[in-house]
């Protein structure tokens, strides 16, 4: 995988109690089987298992249910075991099948959607925050 600056931005963030990647936007939007494998190649290559993924990584069609690009990226997570807290801002929007598929992730310990950067973090360094 070449993450060059264009692709996406990546940085090593940590905490007291963390360290997990930050993806951040960049020229290419995440949309397919391949784009998860090499956000789960870059948490391997960094020795890390939590990742934050902020708002504006992925494409539309990640929003969309029907195409399954979703469920891709978060079986990825689940089978190598990386926990991701993912910022969707807008997209979450109350109604939608998204939100109420974030809303069954959420209930889970592994993988969490939040509005917001700051819960997002917060998350992703103890685990202790409610998402969306």
């Amino acid at each position: 995988m070449t993450m060059d600056d264009n692709y996406l931005h990546i940085k090593v963030s940590s905490s007291e109690d963390a360290v997990y990647v930050e993806v951040f936007p960049g020229d290419h939007l995440l949309a397919s089987d391949q784009d998860a494998s090499d956000l789960v190649v870059l948490c391997m290559e960094k020795k890390v298992d939590r990742m934050l993924i902020h708002d504006g990584v992925f494409a539309d069609s990640f929003f969309s249910l029907k195409l399954g690009v979703a469920g891709i990226f978060l079986q990825k997570f689940i089978n190598y075991s990386i926990t991701a807290a993912i910022v969707i801002g807008s997209h979450g929007v109350r109604g939608s099948a998204f939100f109420d598929m974030a809303a069954e992730a959420n209930r889970g310990e592994q993988i969490r959607f939040f509005q917001e950067e700051e819960p997002a973090r917060e998350w992703i360094t103890s685990g202790s925050v409610i998402p969306l």
